[in-house]
């Protein structure tokens, strides 16, 4: 016996493959069609489910420290300083001998260049130490490296993109040892600052 009732007799569905009623002969109605969940809606799903577990919680109030990408990043100084202290030697050095003013003059733009570089870079590695990090529960949907420059100019970054609860998405630099354990649709915690992703804890949905 069914719970397919007939709409005319009230007579029940004596199968659940019965499209007429065997007693007044009326058709049943259609059943309904299930309803049609997006990946989106899915992802969402997932996500919350994480929201409502006691160890996710506690990875969300962990404080992860900035101070090692700010100083993986102060090293990246110290090129920049060599060359500074090359070019403006042999500005000095083409001076001092009377060389042509263009010849002289190339090497100081360079060290203007590059003490501007510097100085940039620097200040960025003291405000991503100094900015606190942030926790959300999110979910991985790519892994990018992303190429700038050609030739012998040719660097790579490794980047991420994670989804947080409610759609939105954030786009993220990260260490390449980290990016070689992520994975789209892993979910779990993601911890960033300054826009790096500093740590991703993986949990099973």
């Amino acid at each position: 016996m069914t719970s397919t009732k007939c709409s005319e007799c009230g007579a029940a569905a004596r199968t659940e493959e019965d499209r007429f009623c065997a007693y007044c002969g009326a058709r049943f109605p259609e059943p309904a069609a299930p309803p049609v969940v997006s990946a989106a809606d899915e992802r969402q799903a997932r996500l919350e489910v994480l929201l409502g577990r006691r160890e996710v919680q506690a990875e969300l109030g962990r404080q992860v420290s900035t101070a090692p990408l700010a100083t993986r990043q102060g090293l990246g100084l110290i090129p920049i300083g060599f060359a500074v202290v090359v070019a403006g030697f042999i500005a000095s050095t083409a001076s001092g001998i009377g060389a042509p003013g263009l010849f002289s003059l190339v090497p100081a733009v360079m060290v203007i260049v590059l003490v501007v570089k510097a100085l940039g870079r620097g200040a960025k590695t003291v405000e991503l130490a100094s900015s606190p990090s942030k926790a959300q529960v999110a979910e991985i949907r790519d892994v990018q490296t992303e190429t700038t420059g050609h030739g012998e100019h040719l660097s790579s970054v490794r980047r991420v993109i994670i989804e947080h609860e409610g759609g939105s998405r954030t786009n993220l630099e990260v260490p390449d040892a980290l990016a070689r354990r992520l994975a789209p649709g892993d979910t779990g915690v993601a911890h960033h600052a300054g826009g790096h992703l500093l740590a991703f804890k993986r949990f099973e949905v």
